[in-house]
């Protein structure tokens, strides 16, 4: 799961996307610079989008429980 959510996160084509916690909370991240997923670290370094929540926040791999990928399929 730590590779494919690193592989996940690091894909542009996957943005919008939502992470939901163990905790309850559901990210919804629309924007690929909101979230880091260092090599060296071992946790998710995640940037609000509020100015007002301005501080960043570790989140632990092992607490994400999904990533649903809210993209939109285009029409043909």
């Amino acid at each position: 799961m730590h590779e494919e959510l690193r592989a996940t996160l690091a894909n542009p084509r996957a943005y919008p996307l939502e992470l939901t916690l163990t905790d309850g909370r559901k990210l919804r991240i629309s924007r690929r610079n909101w979230i880091h997923f260092p090599p060296r670290l071992k946790n998710i370094v995640y940037f609000p989008p509020k100015k007002s929540d301005g501080f960043s926040e570790f989140i632990s791999p092992e607490s994400v429980l999904k990533v649903k990928t809210r993209r939109r399929k285009r029409a043909a």
